[in-house]
């Protein structure tokens, strides 16, 4: 099965508080699955600043909470933090119950927006692009070559 890449631009999300607040940072790019716990979906993110602390573990808006910053090193003028988010049952997690969709690299969030890209079983995934279509506007889905 070939990944399918969602997008929606920033117009789409901008009122969203969470994009809010996420966008106090320049990205927040997807590393890896960690866990299902409890039915909230944990996952590893990089976060990247201009040398200003990312959200501090525990705050949590709408469904996604901070968990833990693991790291944080500088390069020349960015700051990178590797995090732990995780995602409300409510919100994202059921999603990924059943094994049958999992979030693959190239998933971020930028001022240009949300870029989702997932690959599994074809009705998952399908139920998942209609709930995020129930809250915001896709822009544009693609699929890999």
């Amino acid at each position: 099965v070939r990944a399918v890449r969602i997008e929606c631009g920033f117009a789409a999300i901008e009122h969203d508080a969470r994009a809010q607040a996420a966008l106090q940072c320049i990205s927040w790019d997807f590393r890896s699955v960690l866990d299902v716990d409890d039915g909230n979906l944990r996952l590893l993110v990089e976060c990247i600043t201009t040398g200003e602390p990312c959200p501090p573990p525990g705050i949590s808006i709408d469904g996604v909470t901070m968990i833990q910053i693991l790291e944080t090193w500088v390069t020349s003028r960015l700051t990178h933090h590797l995090v732990v988010l995780e995602f409300d049952s409510d919100f994202v997690g059921r999603f990924f119950h059943s094994n049958e969709l999992a979030i693959v690299a190239g998933t971020n969030l930028t001022k240009n927006g949300l870029i989702l890209q997932v690959v599994g079983k074809q009705t998952a995934i399908m139920e998942f692009l209609n709930a995020i279509r129930k809250e915001v506007k896709v822009d544009r889905i693609t699929t890999a070559r």
